[in-house]
C-alpha cells in the first residue's frame, strides 16, 4: 500500500493505492469496458486506462469527497500533478496494470 497525501493549488487529495486483489481487477476491467467508442483518442485514453487504473485500487478522498465517488468529468479536472502523482502510485504498487506500447521496432517489423 502507498500513501498520497497532496495539495495542488486549492485541491487536497488523501489516497491509499492498495495493491490489486482480483476483486479490483473485475472492477477496473467493468469500469475500463465503460469507455466505449469515444471519438476523442485523448478521453478514450483517459477512460480506457487512467481512470479505470486509479479508481480500482484506491481509496480515500479527494477535497472531502469520498474517491469512490470521482466522476471521470471531475478526474479530468485534477490538477495534472495530482493525477501523475497518483498513477505514478498506482504503477508503482501494480506494475503490472501498466500500459505497454508496442516497441517502436517492433512496429517497425509490423509494416
Amino acid at each position: 500500500m502507498k500513501t498520497l497525501e497532496l495539495t495542488v493549488g486549492n485541491v487536497t487529495a488523501h489516497l491509499k493505492v492498495c495493491e490489486a486483489t482480483t476483486l479490483m481487477g473485475l472492477r477496473r476491467g467493468k469500469i475500463a469496458a465503460e469507455a466505449g467508442n469515444e471519438d476523442n483518442p485523448l478521453i478514450w485514453f483517459a477512460r480506457r486506462f487512467m481512470y479505470p487504473d486509479l479508481m480500482a485500487c484506491t481509496i480515500g478522498e479527494i477535497d472531502g469527497k469520498p474517491v469512490e465517488e470521482l466522476t471521470f468529468d471531475e478526474f479530468l479536472a485534477l490538477p495534472d500533478q495530482v493525477t501523475d502523482a497518483w498513477l505514478a502510485a498506482v504503477y508503482e504498487v501494480n506494475p503490472h496494470w501498466q500500459p505497454r506500447l508496442p516497441e517502436p521496432a517492433e512496429q517497425e517489423k509490423k509494416r
